[in-house]
C-alpha cells in the first residue's frame, strides 16, 4: 500500500491488532494524504466536557452547551478544528473532496448554535489531530494497524460515536472476531 493508491478523503478503522492507546478502536477521517504524509481527525472519540467548561468565554458564548467535543488526534491538542460536510463560511477549505475544515472561531456559531438534532451532524468540533510522516501511514497500513474504508459523511459525522468503530468493522465485514479469524466474540 502506499499514497498513490489512496485518495482522500477516505476513513481509517484501527484493526483489533492496534495497541497504541491513542488509537485503539478508533476511527479516523484522513484529509490529506500523499508521499510527504498524512494528516486525519478521530472522530469517534467525544470527550465527557461541556464545551463551555472547556473553551474560553469568547468562543463558547453562542455554543449550544450540547455541542459535542470531539478528541481528534493527539497532535495539536490546543488547537481547534471545525469539520464540515458543506462549507457554511468562506473561512472553510475543502481539504478533500466533500470535505471542509475551518480553524477560524467565526465559524463556531455558525456551526453549533443549535443543539444537536438528527442522526448525521452537518459539522463536528475536534480538538488536536493525527499525523504521519512520509510513508509512515502506508507502512501501518500494510503491517495490519488500519483499515481502509472509503469516506462516507453518515459515518464520519455520526452523532452514535460511541457504536462508530464497531459499525465501521461491520461496514467492512468484519466484526471483531473476524477480524481475529476466531467465531466467538472478544471482550
Amino acid at each position: 500500500m502506499n499514497s498513490s493508491d489512496l485518495a482522500a478523503p477516505y476513513m481509517l478503522v484501527a484493526s483489533p491488532l492496534m495497541n497504541d492507546p491513542k488509537f485503539a478502536r478508533t476511527v479516523m477521517v484522513i484529509g490529506h494524504h500523499d508521499e510527504t504524509g498524512a494528516l486525519g481527525w478521530v472522530v469517534n472519540r467525544v470527550l465527557d466536557v461541556s464545551v463551555q467548561d472547556v473553551l474560553p468565554d469568547r468562543l463558547s458564548s453562542g455554543l449550544h452547551p450540547d455541542t459535542p467535543l470531539r478528541l481528534g488526534g493527539p497532535v495539536g491538542a490546543t488547537g481547534l478544528t471545525v469539520l464540515l460536510r458543506d462549507p457554511l463560511s468562506e473561512d472553510a477549505t475543502e481539504v478533500a473532496p466533500g470535505l471542509f475544515a475551518c480553524g477560524n472561531a467565526n465559524i463556531l456559531p455558525l456551526a453549533f448554535s443549535e443543539a444537536p438534532d438528527g442522526e448525521v451532524a452537518e459539522a463536528i468540533l475536534v480538538i488536536g489531530y493525527a499525523g504521519w510522516g512520509a510513508t509512515q501511514l502506508d507502512r501501518e497500513i500494510t503491517d495490519g494497524w488500519w483499515f481502509v474504508l472509503g469516506y462516507d459523511p453518515e459515518l464520519a459525522f455520526t452523532h452514535a460515536a460511541a457504536d462508530l468503530w464497531d459499525a465501521s468493522m461491520e461496514r467492512l465485514g468484519l466484526g471483531a472476531a473476524t477480524a481475529f479469524g476466531r467465531s466467538e466474540q472478544i471482550h
